[in-house]
């Protein structure tokens, strides 16, 4: 809090950065992995969030962390799920257990 003089307040509102991305990325990624498969998205996606992380760490103040955690989450979103879903498809119980 002290190195981007802010308060309590710029701290929720950085925590809900995060939140705003993964939003605004509910349905885009959906049509996404509809049109380009889990897999092609998913590694997109990943190394497109590797770029808002190093955006997040450099960020020289609140509003460019602000930005950055929120685009980071958009790259994300994407990968994020669909990665869960993969792993779900490929590793199917075989105890007759759902």
């Amino acid at each position: 809090m002290h190195d981007f003089s802010t308060d309590a307040a710029g701290v929720a509102m950085l925590a809900s950065s995060y939140f705003w991305g993964y939003t605004l990325m509910q349905i885009p990624a959906g049509l996404l992995v509809d049109r380009y498969g889990v897999k092609r998205v998913v590694l997109v996606s990943m190394a497109a969030s590797s770029l808002g992380s190093a955006a997040f760490a450099l960020a020289p103040n609140l509003l460019d962390v602000f930005a950055a955690r929120a685009d980071r989450c958009l790259r994300r979103r994407p990968g994020l799920h669909r990665a869960v879903e993969a792993c779900r498809a490929e590793f199917q119980p075989t105890n007759g257990s759902a």
